[in-house]
């Protein structure tokens, strides 16, 4: 059984209102359904409460964030591995719709390692997403628009992480440039400097991680066909996107996780490969 987690951006603008009550309703049809948890607040997420209660997820809040509000990566991953229910658990960004091959795939690494990272590249969408029917075949219609408008993306970083509790292991805290403003946990892993949930490259410093302690990492790009929908907002240009490519907390994310690059952070780094024919080391 599984335990999957995220948190949410705020849900004033519709597009993200539409992808994410589209990526977390689809996780609840996975079979068996799966403990999911929220984490956020709806002083900063707004809208989070409403769609937990909804869908009938835990909502856990009073989260640890820097200085811009953002949720602290290591404060959520941490506090998901004491609360979940069971020992295999997803940190899954909130705009991924999820099928099936996705339980069929953790299910066969689960049977092979004690211990375990599962990564892989997404499915790239391009153009708006309607909002989902989910009393209908959805996920026909996701397949069929995907496949008309996407391409499978990179292998560079992962939009999510299915591991063992424990492998992201808690320790006192480290202060560091950018401490949360707020509290610390007594009990945060000192693997995780402070990034933030959501700019780039937290995701490359999970992989890092895993890897340096020899922990199986596996690349199932060709097994999981794990959509991301399309969250360029229509009626604004780029310049946006680069404006957050280049915020401050960008290049904070940037500058503490660089490391995690030079070492190996990638899809691409993976240590073993599952596809339609198997498991197979590389």
């Amino acid at each position: 059984m599984l335990t999957l987690f995220t948190t949410c951006k705020p849900f004033g603008r519709k597009t993200d209102a539409i992808i994410e009550t589209n990526a977390l309703t689809s996780w609840g049809f996975l079979e068996p359904r799966p403990e999911i948890i929220l984490f956020g607040d709806e002083k900063y997420e707004k809208g989070i409460e409403s769609l937990a209660n909804q869908l009938g997820y835990h909502l856990v809040g009073d989260l640890v964030r820097n200085r811009w509000d953002t949720p602290l990566l290591g404060d959520i991953m941490l506090r998901a591995q004491k609360i979940a229910r069971y020992d295999i658990l997803c940190r899954a960004n909130a705009d991924l719709i999820f099928f099936q091959d996705f339980v069929e795939a953790i299910e066969i690494v689960s049977g092979e390692f004690r211990q375990f990272l599962l990564i892989g590249a997404k499915w790239q969408m391009e153009g708006p997403m309607p909002r989902l029917d989910f009393s209908g075949d959805w996920r026909k219609e996701v397949m069929d628009l995907a496949g008309r408008t996407g391409h499978r993306h990179p292998r560079s970083g992962s939009d999510y992480h299915v591991f063992t509790r424990g492998l992201f292991r808690g320790r006192k805290f480290r202060r560091l440039e950018d401490r949360p403003k707020m509290h610390t946990h007594p009990d945060f892993p000192i693997e995780f400097v402070p990034l933030a949930w959501g700019p780039i490259r937290f995701d490359t410093w999970l992989v890092w991680q895993a890897l340096r302690r020899e922990i199986p990492v596996i690349d199932a790009t060709e097994m999981i066909f794990a959509v991301h929908q399309d969250h360029r907002y229509r009626g604004e240009n780029r310049d946006r996107i680069k404006q957050e490519d280049g915020s401050e907390q960008t290049d904070l994310n940037k500058k503490l996780s660089e490391r995690s690059l030079s070492g190996g952070g990638r899809i691409s780094n993976a240590t073993w490969i599952l596809d339609k024919n198997g498991l197979r080391k590389k």
